[in-house]
This record gives structure tokens, C-alpha cells and sequence, in this order.
């Protein structure tokens, strides 16, 4: 596993083989970039205290919330593509920072339902803004169509992956893609 300053390129061009479509590096550095933003930020950098690497789930709970929906361990780990025990540590830390809490649903004692408490949509609502402007700055020069355009490319990139079995749970290639 790299660390950030392990990654082979400081610039895009250090990278480039002569064909000049070398990916990978360019996905690694702005990884790194956008890492690196991120935790720049004041509320990013509380949320990563108490939620460690993945404030992302916050993020997807408040916006299930927002929508009505109820979730549950399993929904988080389908639509975050996490394991079962980085999603049940991850909820502990944030039932133990009093970020959410889980409910028993009638009827079925064993299945819990995840909640925000009012200090986790607090909490998210001051970190969806600084995701906003840290958005915003990532934006910056791209047209509408560019970006979505951009999305397209990703959403692409990631349903590549994905076929390959690389889903983010346990890193092993489960569909022989090379």
C-alpha cells in the first residue's frame, strides 16, 4: 500500500509513457489531491475524528434520511461497497460518538435500524457544506457538459472495476479480468 508522497508522480507528465494515456497515475495523484483537500477542511477534519476514513456514510445517511428512507447495516454496505465488519466498526465508532444510534425494528428484534442523532445531522450538515465548496473548487474550470461528461467517464470507470470483482471488499479479482 502507498502513502501519499509513495505515489510514482508529482506531475502528470513524470508518468507519462509516450502513448500519453497513462491513467493510473493521473487517478492516483488526484486521489491523493482530493485526500489531501479534504482533510484540510475544519469539519472534515472533526467528522474523520469521530467516523474515521469513511464520512462518506454519513454523508449517505443524511441523504437517506432526507429522503425518508429507513437503512439499515446491509443497505450501507450494497451501496458503499464496504464488508460487514468495516460497516459494524464503523457503526460502533459512531454509535460510541453518539453520531447515530440503532433501533430495534418491530417484529424482527435482530434487524436495527441506523439513525442520525441531532449531533450527527449537525454534524453532516456542516460537512455537506464544506463538501460543497471543496466540490466547487474541484469544478472549477469545467463547463456543465464537461462534468457531466466527467461523471459519465466515472460512473464507466467504476462499472469496469466493478465487472472485474473488484468491489472494495477484500480487494481479490473474483471475475478473472486481468
Amino acid at each position: 500500500m502507498f502513502n501519499d508522497d509513495e505515489i510514482c508522480c508529482h506531475h502528470p507528465d513524470d508518468c507519462r509513457p509516450d502513448h500519453g494515456r497513462d491513467v493510473w497515475p493521473r487517478i492516483l495523484h488526484s486521489s491523493m489531491l482530493i485526500r489531501r483537500r479534504a482533510g484540510s477542511a475544519r469539519y472534515m477534519n472533526a467528522l474523520h475524528e469521530m467516523c474515521g476514513r469513511n464520512a462518506w456514510v454519513l454523508f449517505y445517511l443524511n441523504k437517506q434520511e432526507k429522503a425518508g428512507r429507513a437503512i439499515y447495516q446491509k443497505d450501507i454496505e450494497q451501496s458503499l461497497s464496504m464488508t460487514r465488519s468495516g460497516v459494524s466498526k464503523l457503526i460502533k465508532n459512531m454509535e460510541d460518538n453518539n453520531i447515530i444510534e440503532r433501533r430495534a425494528v418491530e417484529g424482527d428484534a435482530r434487524l436495527k435500524q441506523i439513525i442520525l442523532t441531532d449531533g450527527g445531522r449537525q454534524l453532516s450538515e456542516l460537512a455537506a457544506h464544506e463538501k460543497e465548496n471543496m466540490e466547487a473548487d474541484i469544478c472549477a474550470g469545467f463547463s456543465d457538459e464537461e462534468l457531466e461528461q466527467f461523471v459519465s467517464y466515472l460512473d464507466r470507470l467504476i462499472a469496469n472495476i466493478s465487472a472485474c470483482g473488484y468491489s472494495g471488499k477484500g480487494g481479490e479479482n473474483r471475475n478473472g479480468c486481468d
